[in-house]
Protein backbone atom coordinates (compact mmCIF):
# COMPACT_ATOMS: atom_id res chain seq x y z
CA UNK A 1 0.00 0.00 0.00
CA UNK A 2 0.74 3.55 -0.36
CA UNK A 3 0.70 6.48 2.03
CA UNK A 4 -2.38 7.79 0.31
CA UNK A 5 -4.04 4.59 0.38
CA UNK A 6 -4.13 4.54 4.53
CA UNK A 7 -5.72 7.84 5.08
CA UNK A 8 -8.65 7.27 7.28
CA UNK A 9 -12.08 9.14 7.93
CA UNK A 10 -10.62 10.02 11.34
CA UNK A 11 -7.31 11.66 9.91
CA UNK A 12 -9.10 13.32 7.76
CA UNK A 13 -11.80 15.15 10.27
CA UNK A 14 -8.98 16.37 12.31
CA UNK A 15 -7.41 17.92 9.57
CA UNK A 16 -7.71 22.19 10.15
CA UNK A 17 -10.64 23.61 8.46
CA UNK A 18 -8.84 25.98 6.19
CA UNK A 19 -6.81 22.51 5.19
CA UNK A 20 -10.10 20.62 4.23
CA UNK A 21 -11.22 23.85 2.45
CA UNK A 22 -7.69 23.54 0.23
CA UNK A 23 -8.38 19.96 -0.02
CA UNK A 24 -11.89 20.50 -1.13
CA UNK A 25 -10.69 23.62 -3.41
CA UNK A 26 -8.24 20.86 -5.45
CA UNK A 27 -11.18 18.16 -5.64
CA UNK A 28 -14.11 20.49 -6.93
CA UNK A 29 -15.97 20.53 -4.60
CA UNK A 30 -17.74 23.11 -2.44
CA UNK A 31 -15.54 24.34 0.58
CA UNK A 32 -18.01 25.87 2.50
CA UNK A 33 -19.83 24.44 5.42
CA UNK A 34 -18.47 22.79 9.17
CA UNK A 35 -15.61 20.94 9.59
CA UNK A 36 -17.74 17.94 9.54
CA UNK A 37 -19.64 18.42 6.26
CA UNK A 38 -15.86 19.27 4.72
CA UNK A 39 -14.57 16.10 5.91
CA UNK A 40 -17.74 14.13 4.82
CA UNK A 41 -17.29 15.90 1.05
CA UNK A 42 -13.24 15.02 1.26
CA UNK A 43 -14.04 11.53 2.26
CA UNK A 44 -16.85 10.66 -0.16
CA UNK A 45 -14.94 12.16 -3.45
CA UNK A 46 -11.48 10.49 -1.88
CA UNK A 47 -13.04 7.07 -2.13
CA UNK A 48 -13.76 7.66 -5.52
CA UNK A 49 -10.09 6.61 -7.02
CA UNK A 50 -6.60 7.06 -6.65
CA UNK A 51 -6.66 10.40 -8.69
CA UNK A 52 -8.68 11.83 -5.83
CA UNK A 53 -6.70 9.82 -3.16
CA UNK A 54 -3.68 11.55 -4.14
CA UNK A 55 -4.81 14.85 -4.63
CA UNK A 56 -5.93 14.88 -0.96
CA UNK A 57 -2.60 13.29 0.08
CA UNK A 58 -0.38 16.03 -1.66
CA UNK A 59 -2.71 19.12 -0.18
CA UNK A 60 -2.12 17.82 3.19
CA UNK A 61 1.26 15.23 3.97
CA UNK A 62 2.49 16.87 6.18
CA UNK A 63 -0.17 16.97 8.68
CA UNK A 64 -2.33 13.96 7.81
CA UNK A 65 -0.79 11.23 10.14
CA UNK A 66 0.59 14.02 12.73
CA UNK A 67 -2.78 14.42 15.01
CA UNK A 68 -3.01 16.46 17.74
CA UNK A 69 -0.94 15.04 20.21
CA UNK A 70 3.15 14.69 20.97
CA UNK A 71 5.60 12.94 19.24
CA UNK A 72 8.39 10.79 20.39
CA UNK A 73 11.06 9.43 18.74
CA UNK A 74 12.97 6.27 19.85
CA UNK A 75 16.74 5.41 18.14
CA UNK A 76 18.76 2.82 18.44
CA UNK A 77 22.08 2.60 19.44
CA UNK A 78 22.43 -0.83 17.53
CA UNK A 79 21.27 -2.67 14.42
CA UNK A 80 17.88 -3.69 16.01
CA UNK A 81 15.81 -2.30 14.09
CA UNK A 82 16.46 -3.69 10.46
CA UNK A 83 14.43 -6.07 9.71
CA UNK A 84 11.42 -5.11 11.45
CA UNK A 85 9.41 -5.02 8.43
CA UNK A 86 10.29 -8.63 7.93
CA UNK A 87 9.28 -9.70 11.14
CA UNK A 88 5.70 -7.68 11.19
CA UNK A 89 4.74 -9.64 8.02
CA UNK A 90 6.07 -12.63 10.30
CA UNK A 91 3.46 -11.94 12.71
CA UNK A 92 0.50 -11.38 11.02
CA UNK A 93 0.52 -14.38 9.20
CA UNK A 94 -3.12 -14.56 7.69
CA UNK A 95 -2.65 -10.42 6.27
CA UNK A 96 -0.35 -8.93 4.95
CA UNK A 97 -0.41 -5.38 6.34
CA UNK A 98 1.57 -4.00 3.52
CA UNK A 99 -1.18 -5.06 0.98
CA UNK A 100 -4.50 -4.84 2.39
CA UNK A 101 -6.02 -3.02 5.47
CA UNK A 102 -7.95 -4.79 8.13
CA UNK A 103 -10.59 -2.91 10.44
CA UNK A 104 -11.41 -4.71 13.33
CA UNK A 105 -14.68 -4.71 14.79
CA UNK A 106 -15.17 -2.15 17.42
CA UNK A 107 -16.75 -4.00 19.71
CA UNK A 108 -13.36 -6.62 20.03
CA UNK A 109 -11.12 -4.25 20.17
CA UNK A 110 -9.16 -3.98 23.92
CA UNK A 111 -6.11 -1.84 25.03
CA UNK A 112 -3.61 -3.75 23.22
CA UNK A 113 -3.08 -2.15 19.72
CA UNK A 114 -3.92 -3.83 16.68
CA UNK A 115 -2.11 -3.30 13.20
CA UNK A 116 -4.68 -2.64 10.43
CA UNK A 117 -2.31 -1.44 7.41
CA UNK A 118 1.36 -0.63 6.43
CA UNK A 119 2.48 1.42 3.61
CA UNK A 120 5.69 2.58 2.62
CA UNK A 121 7.03 6.13 3.37
CA UNK A 122 8.82 8.35 1.20
CA UNK A 123 12.37 7.13 1.92
CA UNK A 124 14.03 4.10 1.58
CA UNK A 125 13.56 1.98 4.13
CA UNK A 126 10.88 4.10 5.49
CA UNK A 127 7.63 2.58 6.33
CA UNK A 128 4.05 3.92 8.13
CA UNK A 129 2.45 1.42 10.78
CA UNK A 130 -1.39 1.86 11.85
CA UNK A 131 -2.50 0.93 15.06
CA UNK A 132 -5.95 1.20 16.63
CA UNK A 133 -7.00 0.13 20.07
CA UNK A 134 -9.51 0.83 22.37
CA UNK A 135 -9.50 4.52 24.65
CA UNK A 136 -12.54 3.66 26.84
CA UNK A 137 -16.42 3.42 26.66
CA UNK A 138 -19.15 5.79 26.27
CA UNK A 139 -22.50 5.68 27.74
CA UNK A 140 -25.59 6.94 26.16
CA UNK A 141 -28.61 7.32 28.24
CA UNK A 142 -31.94 7.21 26.41
CA UNK A 143 -34.95 7.38 28.77
CA UNK A 144 -35.04 4.57 30.78
CA UNK A 145 -32.30 2.84 29.22
CA UNK A 146 -28.47 2.96 28.89
CA UNK A 147 -26.01 1.92 25.68
CA UNK A 148 -22.44 1.36 25.57
CA UNK A 149 -19.72 1.33 22.57
CA UNK A 150 -16.30 1.44 22.86
CA UNK A 151 -14.15 4.62 22.02
CA UNK A 152 -11.17 3.72 19.81
CA UNK A 153 -8.25 5.67 18.48
CA UNK A 154 -6.01 5.36 15.86
CA UNK A 155 -2.06 5.66 16.31
CA UNK A 156 0.44 6.21 13.31
CA UNK A 157 4.33 4.72 13.59
CA UNK A 158 6.93 6.07 11.58
CA UNK A 159 9.91 3.80 11.05
CA UNK A 160 13.36 4.53 9.42
CA UNK A 161 14.97 1.13 9.24
CA UNK A 162 18.12 2.90 7.47
CA UNK A 163 18.65 5.98 10.08
CA UNK A 164 17.38 3.67 13.07
CA UNK A 165 14.11 5.64 14.40
CA UNK A 166 10.82 4.70 15.32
Amino acid sequence: MNLEEIILLSDIVKLPKETLKDICINLDVPDTGSIGELAERVWNKEKEGQQQKSIVFETCKDRIFCGRTSSMWYYSTSEGIRGVKELLRQGTNDFDPFEHMRIPDRESLTSDPVLICAAEGEQEGEYLLRYTYKTGVTREVFMDSVSTHARSAVTTVRVNEEQGYI
